[in-house]
Formats: structure tokens, sequence, C-alpha cells
């Protein structure tokens, strides 16, 4: 539950001040970044194993 409330209390900050873009998607564009940083260290992770 706190990293929830964390993450929304973020969202509140950069929201009050409007410094969120939000994209075509609904999603806002710190987390789609985040998202695909996660993903391209995910495949890194796999294939530098081998």
């Amino acid at each position: 539950m706190d990293k929830y409330r964390i993450a929304r209390k973020k969202f509140r900050y950069l929201a009050d001040r409007r410094n969120v873009k939000v994209l075509d998607s609904y999603h806002t564009e710190n987390e789609t970044y985040g998202a695909l940083h996660k993903c391209w260290k995910g495949l890194r992770l796999r294939y530098c194993e081998k």
C-alpha cells in the first residue's frame, strides 16, 4: 500500500504544477518511459546471461 501512496503523491505533485504530459493512450509520459525502461532492462538481463 505504501508504494501506491508514494506513487500517487508524486503524480499529484506533478499534476498540480501541470508538468504531466498525457499521451493518446491516456497514460502519462513518465509511466510509459518507466515501463519501456523496465522491459529493456529485462531483455538485456535475459540475453546477457547466455
